[in-house]
């Protein structure tokens, strides 16, 4: 991280010197002052960037809207008119959650331009009114007078004084300022302090707690004076240091693996008790990874949004958003993994801890049919659960399937083709009781596996065809908090194996309104279907495009690859069904679907 300093051009002091004059030393000249910013920049970041939308307000009560990149950045070019102080608030997701906070904007900021948006930068807001600073930006006239330049550096050396372990350990430079010096979102120095916070706003405290060691927790009262407080011990900072550079290696680490082609170096990156998806050998985890995503070898980045989950040990637990462009089943998602030091101390994948042949995600799925009024999107929970592919291979062809929607759906018990456990059951907000998953569908189509998720037995439609968990969802009873917490038990012989908790991040709530694509071409005939779309938002990614026509059974996907508005087929009948997924900057999956049939 290169932090803006500005170089002072030195004056040069000439001496004239002229015998018997009155020539005096003429008067130093004064030092040219670096050149005002004509823009507003800065990084919206938890650790992982936020991408998202922000606001801000100014003294005057004017407010601007903008939008911050994947990378968490964000512009404003008409600096000069906003008038400080002036208050921003970014409302997005990161790291599989949804997140809203808030920074501030000084005159003597305006001069390079720059206000970062952090929990960093929100703690200060509070610091100086003693207040939350949700209240504060919405009573902002009454507060206004109290952001002074003084005030800002005292709240910020306090809350410095707080994190100085964590500061060191990651050579963030003592003159580092929170709210306007640059840093990129890449988990990194002061980036990876971030990701090392978990800090919980109320309304007249925080609770600063340092996730490596959930035990390392203080209150930080908004009305006290928080220079005697210490979240991390000094003797602590070489520990805190291999623990703060640990998401940038992950990182390396996953990227590196997904596109490696040859399987001797693709070993390399993997610690000798790794497991991943039911495989314990190398020869196993590289041969699945070859058949699922082994033509995944553009050098794009295909996992964001990495967040640090747990430490135990020597042993990391890793969040993460993938982004496939070639992947034969799905096209991204949120996944998990493990990962730990080898016998010479160096990171490698480490995968699951046990034997686990199946990982499960939870998302967000809102369904909106583009061809009715009523835009409504319906909410469910995605239960994206993709068993180890030699374990689909495994269950006979008389339970081959060539569409979920076809009737006579084909299902296998879980208990009879995996030893690890016999059911899943999930419960938490919005779920009846527990959701428990028990069947295996497999999906065939010439001759090759093109589908294989869990299912479950009991979650029907209103009409009383199987819902599927990866398609349709969950179906939601009376609505779901943002960043909602689910517990999944590994059931064996009723008694659970393994329980893990994931959450989700952003629902949706009454009058929450999506940006939509808008379909601006259209040929369905036989042999000549194309769709073409314009995106409405920047922020929200296309996935796939699923189409099924009238004479075959089933869909055929179309995976978007980034920048796509288009896809096209010579090979299919006419089209009486499309389904639009993608992303949106919550995280959320988003489904539009055109119906055609009579």
């Amino acid at each position: 991280m290169q932090i803006l300093k500005y170089t002072m051009i030195a004056a040069t002091i000439s001496f004239l010197c002229a015998c018997g004059s009155d020539n005096k030393p003429s008067t130093p000249s004064k030092p040219t002052p670096p050149p005002a910013a004509e823009a507003l920049t800065g990084t919206s970041a938890i650790g992982a960037p936020i991408l998202g939308q922000l606001e801000i307000i100014d003294a005057s009560g004017k407010k601007y809207q903008l939008v911050t990149t994947k990378e968490g950045k964000f512009e404003q070019k008409a600096l000069k008119q906003i008038k400080a102080p002036a208050l921003l608030k970014v409302v997005g997701a990161a790291a599989g959650k949804s997140h809203v906070l808030y920074s501030l904007l000084l005159e003597n900021q305006k001069q390079n331009g720059i206000a970062n948006v952090t929990p960093l930068t929100q703690l200060v807001i509070s610091r100086i009114t003693a207040k939350s600073a949700a209240d504060v930006y919405t009573n902002f006239e009454d507060y206004k007078a109290d952001f002074t330049a003084e005030k800002v550096n005292e709240a910020q050396q306090e809350l410095k004084s707080v994190l100085s372990t964590l500061l060191k350990a990651a050579k963030v430079d003592a003159d580092f300022n929170f709210l306007s010096s640059k840093f990129d979102a890449n988990y990194t120095e002061f980036d990876s302090v971030l990701d090392l916070l978990d800090i919980t706003f109320l309304a007249d405290k925080a609770i600063v707690t340092y996730k490596p060691d959930t035990q390392l927790s203080i209150t930080l009262n908004y009305n006290e004076n928080w220079g005697n407080k210490t979240l991390v011990d000094d003797s602590k900072q070489n520990e805190v240091a291999q623990t703060a550079s640990f998401i940038a290696k992950a990182d390396k680490i996953l990227e590196s693996m997904l596109i490696e082609q040859d399987s001797a170096k693709y070993k390399t990156y993997l610690h000798p008790d790794a497991k991943w998806y039911g495989e314990t050998t190398p020869e196993g985890i590289w041969q699945q990874k070859e058949e699922i995503v082994g033509e995944e070898t553009d050098a794009i980045e295909h996992y964001r949004d990495l967040s640090l989950l747990e430490v135990t040990g020597d042993q990391y637990l890793v969040a993460f958003t993938e982004h496939f462009q070639k992947s034969k089943f799905a096209s991204g998602g949120r996944a998990r993994a493990w990962f730990s030091k080898n016998a010479e101390g160096k990171i490698k994948f480490l995968g699951q801890k046990l034997d686990l042949p199946v990982n499960i995600a939870l998302t967000t799925k809102l369904s909106i049919k583009a061809n009715e009024t009523d835009k409504t999107p319906t909410l469910a929970i995605g239960v994206n659960g993709f068993p180890n592919l030699n374990k689909c291979k495994a269950i006979p062809s008389k339970y081959d399937n060539v569409s979920w929607f076809v009737p006579g759906l084909k299902l296998v018990d879980i208990k009879d083709y995996i030893s690890t456990f016999d059911t899943i059951e999930i419960t938490g907000e919005g779920i009846n009781d527990k959701l428990v998953i028990d069947k295996i569908y497999k999906e065939v189509k010439d001759g090759e596996i093109t589908g294989c998720h869990l299912a479950a037995s009991q979650v029907k439609q209103p009409w009383g065809a199987l819902r599927s968990l990866v398609i349709d969802g969950y179906p939601v009873s009376g609505g779901i908090k943002d960043n909602a917490n689910y517990t999944i038990k590994y059931m064996k012989n009723n008694e659970a194996v393994y329980v893990e908790t994931l959450s989700i991040g952003k629902t949706h709530a009454e009058g929450d309104v999506l940006a939509l694509p808008k379909m601006e071409k259209l040929d369905r005939d036989a042999g000549s279907f194309s769709y073409e779309w314009k995106p409405s938002s920047p922020l929200w990614i296309d996935t796939d495009i699923w189409v099924s026509d009238i004479n075959s059974p089933g869909s055929q996907r179309f995976a978007v690859k980034k920048g796509e508005t288009k896809v096209s087929s010579k090979s299919l009948d006419k089209i009486d069904f499309i389904n639009h997924s993608m992303f949106d900057n919550y995280g959320r999956s988003i489904s539009l679907q055109y119906s055609f049939a009579k």
